[in-house]
Formats: C-alpha cells, sequence, structure tokens
C-alpha cells in the first residue's frame, strides 16, 4: 500500500512556509543572513535552497531540498538552525566526572566508537554532561556535552569524530526524534550496502513506478526530461525501515570523472517518502557540486576520476528493478509520533536498544532539535573513526 499512505505537510506537522516563517524573526540568533534559491544552478529543476551562516563554527552554507520551493527553504532554515544550535546549546548542562556519576549510579553514554582506538573519556576530569534519555525505555542517561556538540574549530577526546549523524530539528519532539532515528537507519544501511556483491546490488534495483507516489513520478519524469538517467536501489536491512538510495547520471554520456554521479539516500517508515527523500538528495548533490559552496569540498574532487567499481551503477538497466520496499507502517494514514512508535519496535526487534536522545535547544524559535546516538548501528559515511561493529561483521561473514 506504497501508494495509499498519506502524510500531511511531506511528513512534518506544519506547513513548510508557515515554518519559515516561523523561524524567520529568528534567523539573528541563529546567525543566518540570507536564503538563495539554488535550483537555477542546474538543469534538472528539483527545488534546492541554501542558508548562509558565515560565521558558523562548522558548515557556513546549509541546504534543503524538496519537490516544491516551501519544502526546500523549510529544509535548508531547519538544517541551519539544528547547525547552530548543536554548535552552541542551549540546553542546562552538569559538571561532573565520569567516576562520579558512576558512583552515584547513575547511567552515562560514553562515545567509544566515535573516538580514536584505545582512547576513552577521562576518569577523574570535570567535563560538562547533559541529560538525556533512553529513546525505547525512557531511562535517564549522561551524555558529555562534548559528544553532542558539533564544532569542528578544536578536537576533544583524543580527536573524537564530530558530525551531525543522528542531528535533527523539527516543530515538535516526535518530528525531530523520528527525523534524526532515520538518519541513524540511513547510514547504517549505507554502511551495510558496501559488504553486497554486484549482484546483490543489481538485485536491489527499484522501479520508480512501483512506488504508486504521484511526488515520485513527478520527479523522475523532471530527471528524464532533463537528459539524466535515475536509479534507485532498496537498500532496506533487517531493521524493516525503508532505506532507498537514488544515483543520478546523464544519459547517453559516459561517466568518467567523481562527480558525473550523484547520489542521495533516504529513509523513512513510508518507502515512498524515502524515495522523495533520496531523488531529492541527489538532486541537491549535483547542485552542491555545482556551487562549490560547501566548506568541507576539496577542490581537488573535481579533478578525481571515477572511483573503481562506481561505474556500475551507471551500467546497470533501467528498465529492470523489483518492487519497492513495503512501507513500515500499514495505516492510511500517520503522525510521526505513530510512525517513530512503529520504528522503535522495528529496532527493539532486533535488539538496537541503546539510543541515548539528548535535547539540545530550538525553543527560541519554536523548534526542536535533538542528538541521537546508536553505537548499534553502523556509521561509517560519518565516522572517521569507523571500525566494524556487530551489524558489519555479521555483513562480512554474509559474504
Amino acid at each position: 500500500m506504497t501508494g495509499g499512505m498519506r502524510l500531511h505537510f511531506g511528513g512534518r506537522i506544519r506547513d513548510p512556509a508557515d515554518t519559515v516563517r516561523r523561524v524567520k524573526p529568528h534567523f539573528a540568533r541563529y546567525g543566518i543572513t540570507r536564503l538563495a534559491r539554488q535550483t537555477g544552478l542546474d538543469r534538472i529543476g528539483i527545488p534546492v535552497w541554501a542558508a548562509m551562516r558565515p560565521n558558523a563554527m562548522t558548515l557556513a552554507v546549509n541546504q534543503g531540498k524538496g519537490i516544491d520551493d516551501a519544502s526546500a527553504m523549510a529544509s535548508a532554515v531547519m538544517e541551519a538552525v539544528e547547525y547552530a544550535v548543536a554548535e552552541r546549546p542551549d540546553a542546562q548542562a552538569r559538571i561532573a566526572t565520569r567516576s562520579g556519576l558512576l558512583a552515584a549510579g547513575e547511567r552515562i553514554h560514553e562515545p567509544t566508537r566515535l573516538m580514536p582506538p584505545g582512547t576513552a573519556l577521562p576518569e577523574a576530569d570535570d567535563l560538562a554532561w547533559l541529560p538525556g534519555r533512553q529513546l525505547l525505555d525512557g531511562g535517564l542517561v549522561w551524555v558529555p556535552l562534548e559528544a553532542a556538540r558539533l564544532d569542528h574549530t578544536c578536537d576533544v577526546f583524543g580527536g573524537m569524530s564530530r558530525s551531525s549523524n543522528g542531528l535533527a530539528s523539527g516543530n515538535d519532539m516526535d518530528e525531530a526524534v523520528l527525523h534524526a532515528v532515520c538518519e541513524l537507519v540511513e547510514r547504517d544501511a549505507t554502511t551495510l550496502r558496501a559488504f553486497r556483491s554486484r549482484s546483490e546490488l543489481a538485485a536491489s534495483l527499484v522501479n520508480a513506478a512501483s512506488f504508486g507516489s504521484e511526488a515520485v513520478e513527478s520527479l523522475a519524469g523532471r530527471i528524464r526530461s532533463a537528459g539524466f538517467e535515475l536509479r534507485l536501489f532498496d537498500l532496506t536491512t533487517d531493521l524493516g525501515v525503508p532505506v532507498v538510495q537514488a544515483v543520478l547520471s546523464e544519459a547517453g554520456r559516459r561517466v568518467r570523472a567523481q562527480f558525473d554521479l550523484a547520489a542521495g539516500t533516504g529513509c523513512h517508515p513510508v518507502a515512498s517518502h524515502a524515495a522523495v527523500r533520496a531523488i531529492t538528495e541527489a538532486a541537491q548533490t549535483r547542485v552542491t557540486n555545482i556551487s562549490g559552496a560547501r566548506d568541507d569540498l576539496d577542490p581537488e574532487e573535481y579533478r578525481e576520476p571515477l572511483r573503481q567499481g562506481l561505474e556500475f551503477y551507471a551500467a546497470l538497466p533501467q528498465a529492470e528493478g523489483k518492487s519497492a520496499p513495503p512501507d513500515a507502517c500499514g495505516r492510511a494514514e500517520a503522525t510521526p509520533g505513530e510512525l517513530l512508535a512503529i520504528v522503535k519496535a522495528r529496532l527493539a526487534r532486533v535488539g538496537v536498544t541503546d539510543l541515548p536522545v539528548v535535547e539540545l535547544g530550538g525553543g527560541a524559535a519554536g523548534i526542536r532539535v535533538v542528538r541521537i546516538f546508536a553505537p548499534q548501528l553502523e556509521d561509517r559515511p560519518a565516522n572517521h573513526h569507523w571500525r566494524p561493529g556487530a551489524r558489519a561483521m555479521n555483513a562480512m561473514l554474509g559474504l
């Protein structure tokens, strides 16, 4: 029933244009100086917007994408705000030592998998801790502020990897947490994709029409009309939450350079919504490469030849493909809270239970910004200290 699922406002609780109107008076607080419509930099025409934050401690340009301008603008604004809040959280911190918290019987989150091998949190140093809760059982857990904070200007804990993985914003708590969890599931699936054989990847090719979605069909039509080819892959894992990857390449042109392919990945309990996210992100990737506005883009990447093995994606025939993955939700209509409950049940079913949630702020603009950690899931795309966890090891054994 993929095509029958209805999500108001693209899966959020408020109209995207209304979200931007509500947040706009707070742009100065979050360092947003202007918005830019970047869609016209490419010829595909899928909306991409950018929010500029010149004094950022991470990315100075946050991009957003969507099926229309309002959705893309809201996406850019919400990402800019969540980055700004994560750089300078306004949540109340507690000063304590690791040993002191443990001696008091408190539960703590140690970001071991984000830290270099052989390093650990200092035992007796005073650290700032944020109160969090375990997503599944609601229990209190203390999270080091520096693990939750997003700051690329300094190193902490031996050079801990800092990224936006699990960082999300929403008009309410359920919406923010749902988006954060979906991102964690997406990164896990992207990591595990590397352990699929070429035949398995070829078998995961999905026919766009099988989603039964007007939005997916419309986006696919724009891409074809612009002279591009779209390939969709079902990366859904044993978690049972749909994950879709979209790959774009110019029709009739041999893929030679790294930027000749553009990819995007989306995760959502509703498969068609995951596909929309993947397709619009792939279009955003092209605009990002064209604009050169990302702070973390190395100029040498523009001359980089296509990495070995990636030509496989552009060589697959488009006419073939299996049906879309099934929705995780069987209702005809669902709220973010209902969808979150389904995702939580799917995670619990496979034993993914360690999911500390920290609220970072955003209340001044009427939104919620959260950061979720998932040490039992894989995060290779976002973690430069990644080493295989249990899920990756199991995937390796299956090769």
